[in-house]
């Protein structure tokens, strides 16, 4: 189990800190101030390059931190940790939101993704009140190994498979799971294409044509398969399904 240690820490000499502001002397207040707005604006940047990395307008956080490099997942424990301490702030949360989204439904957007999140984190026992940044390291290294470092080809399939999570999502376990990826599976994996939705049918061509333009780009495949799927056993039944297919290109782009 997990030791959870107090985050606040005791200040001394007569200044008592609350939500960000300070009773000290006239001469100190300015700087308290500022380095609250340096840190609401330094965690706003961090949670826009994750989201625009990950493409996780209405996504899941934790499931693509999976993917992630060891740096992104300590910025992301150290925004997880400064947005729930700050997140009744309303000055704090102008500062961040103002650096992490630039319309409206972003900045919602935004908070809802972090407030599931953190939701996530509780579920496991977590005490996020009561947390640290490397407490919350010491979690996420329980469920995410973290990588020392990003190929551009395996980022770009990162991007590209957080884009196709929810088509997957909705259909894989459902409707292409149970189909071997061999001749005999062909006719039902054809089936499943001309009994999806439109929009659907159309993504799933996409993917497929994708996948078989990235045929020799094993860093990009990899990279779609961990933002698309979580677990290893799925990533590899849905590679060998791709790959099947992928055989059938010019047939499924004619499908779309």
């Amino acid at each position: 189990m997990i030791k959870l240690r107090n985050f606040w820490v005791a200040l001394a000499i007569g200044c008592a800190f609350s939500m960000g502001t300070s009773s000290c002397g006239d001469d100190d207040d300015d700087e308290p101030k500022q380095e609250q707005v340096d840190k609401a604006t330094e965690a706003g940047n961090v949670i826009k390059d994750v989201v625009d990395s990950y493409n996780l307008k209405g996504a899941d956080l934790l499931d693509q931190a999976t993917s992630m490099t060891k740096e992104q997942l300590q910025n992301l424990a150290e925004t997880v940790v400064e947005y729930n301490k700050n997140k009744n702030n309303a000055e704090w949360m102008q500062k961040f939101l103002g650096a992490a989204a630039s319309s409206e439904a972003d900045k919602k957007a935004t908070t809802e993704l972090l407030d599931k999140s953190i939701s996530q984190i509780e579920n496991l026992g977590v005490v996020m009140d009561e947390i640290t940044t490397q407490d919350l390291l010491d979690v996420f290294s329980e469920y995410f190994e973290g990588k020392d470092q990003l190929g551009q080809g395996e980022a770009d399939g990162i991007k590209q498979g957080a884009t196709h999570k929810d088509l997957f999502d909705a259909i894989y376990e459902e409707k292409l799971a149970s189909i071997p990826a061999t001749e005999e599976g062909l006719e039902s994996m054809l089936n499943v294409f001309q009994t999806l939705p439109t929009d659907q049918q159309k993504e799933l061509v996409n993917v497929v044509l994708a996948w078989a333009n990235k045929s020799d780009d094993a860093a990009w495949q990899s990279g779609f398969l961990s933002s698309v799927m979580s677990d290893s056993a799925s990533q590899q039944g849905l590679k060998e399904k791709l790959d099947f297919l992928a055989q059938y290109k010019s047939f499924i782009a004619a499908m779309a």
